[in-house]
């Protein structure tokens, strides 16, 4: 079909992402275990063992550079859009449910006070977590503000609509 867009090779993609991480555990004489999963939607690169810790660094910046670079290899070499997660011990899957955790309690705050709830330093990947942590509850929204690369995101409470017949009634604060 003309103007059909190949969908991206994951098997390629995972076995760059592979081949690029054992590069980085071999550098760091890292004692690791690497194994990888695709579920046809994106791929995955798991890392245990008792070195992990240097792989993760300091609150995972060392695990979202190794993303970083990854996403960048495995595109340049796959074509855009084709998505390689890498996780090391579980630290992502820990964090993601901590962040909706998080979330779920900024929501709750931002509704009881009516005032926005504000989280700061977030990373691209941990604000797509709250965005859609939170993209079913009716009763806020969320936006991401400011520049650079940890821009924060906001939590703002809807307003409240007014009861049928109370049209025109101000509204107490």
């Amino acid at each position: 079909e003309a103007g059909a867009v190949e969908p991206p090779d994951l098997e390629a993609g995972i076995h760059i992402a592979t081949d690029f991480m054992q590069k980085i555990i071999n550098i760091l004489s890292a004692e690791v275990a690497v194994t990888t999963e695709n579920d046809h939607k994106q791929g995955r690169v798991y890392v245990k063992g008792k070195d992990s810790g240097i792989l993760i660094g300091k609150k995972g910046q060392t695990l979202e550079a190794i993303q970083y670079l990854i996403d960048k290899v495995v595109n340049k070499q796959c074509g855009k859009g084709t998505q390689i997660f890498v996780d090391v011990e579980g630290y992502v899957e820990s964090r993601e449910a901590e962040l909706r955790e998080l979330a779920k309690r900024m929501a709750d705050k931002a509704q009881r006070t009516g005032k926005p709830a504000t989280i700061s330093r977030m990373n691209v990947q941990e604000r797509r977590v709250v965005h859609l942590a939170l993209k079913d509850n009716s009763a806020v929204r969320t936006q991401s503000i400011g520049d650079g690369y940890y821009r924060k995101l906001v939590i703002f409470p809807k307003k409240r609509s007014l009861k049928k017949g109370a049209k025109g009634a101000p509204v107490s604060k």
